[in-house]
């Protein structure tokens, strides 16, 4: 395996669980679409002072959640934002993998709406806009927290990339207040980009599939500076 191969495979493993940790430690997986926020310099995807936000559908709940939710009766949603660019770097080249490290404080918060009576969570073009993120914000807040330590990379030349923060304070929610989430710091939130659901509608960016989980991983995770180091 050349060097690209092989340090884009340790980038990937970085940014997904394996499948025995999601089922063990697992609050949510969802996917969806992220889009760039106050973009001021269309021609450079994810410039320094520029914003990030995601919305998406939840999939599937982990054991701790499911007695708390019913996913045949409501839809669950969520939306990060406040995500703005600090430190952007192409590691390789001509490749053009590109790391792009966000400010602390960012907020992640995961919400149920009836299917019957509800609005149904929809994308739109171009957003923000008419629907997004509205319809996925206006039912009732199930569980929220503040996101640190987020962090992105993307393969230009493969087209597809990662992201994670492995700090995650959820503070508030009907699941955490009656106790379906235990009080724990540092939770993740982890996934790959350019996966399903399918091609973006105009406006969005990054297709995305994720996880919300506690960090038992056995496997040893890397800091931002060691995944930097393995790249040049």
């Amino acid at each position: 395996m050349n060097r690209t191969l092989a340090t884009l495979a340790f980038a990937v493993a970085l940014a997904w669980a394996p499948e025995a940790e999601a089922q063990i430690g697992l609050l949510f997986a969802f996917e969806g679409f992220g889009y760039e926020a106050h973009d001021f310099d269309p021609g450079n995807y994810l410039a320094l002072g520029e914003g990030y936000e995601m919305v998406g559908v939840v999939t599937s709940v982990g054991s701790w959640v499911a007695p708390g939710v019913d996913m045949a009766t409501h839809q669950y949603t969520l939306h990060l934002s406040g995500l703005t660019v600090v430190e952007r770097q192409i590691i390789l080249v001509p490749e053009q993998v590109l790391f792009v490290r966000f400010a602390d404080n960012a907020r992640v918060l995961f919400y149920e709406d009836p299917i019957v009576g509800g609005t149904p969570a929809s994308y739109g073009v171009d957003p923000p806009n008419a629907t997004s993120p509205s319809t996925f914000t206006d039912g009732q807040l199930v569980l929220g927290g503040e996101v640190d330590q987020f962090q992105l990379y993307y393969d230009f030349s493969q087209g597809y990339g990662g992201f994670q923060s492995n700090r995650v304070d959820y503070l508030t929610g009907r699941l955490l207040e009656s106790g379906y989430v235990p009080f724990q710091s540092s939770w993740w939130l982890h996934g790959y980009l350019n996966e399903p659901p399918g091609t973006p509608p105009a406006g969005y960016r990054d297709p995305f599939a994720g996880v919300s989980d506690i960090p038992i991983d056995p496997v040893q995770r890397s800091t931002w500076g060691a995944i930097k180091r393995t790249y040049r």
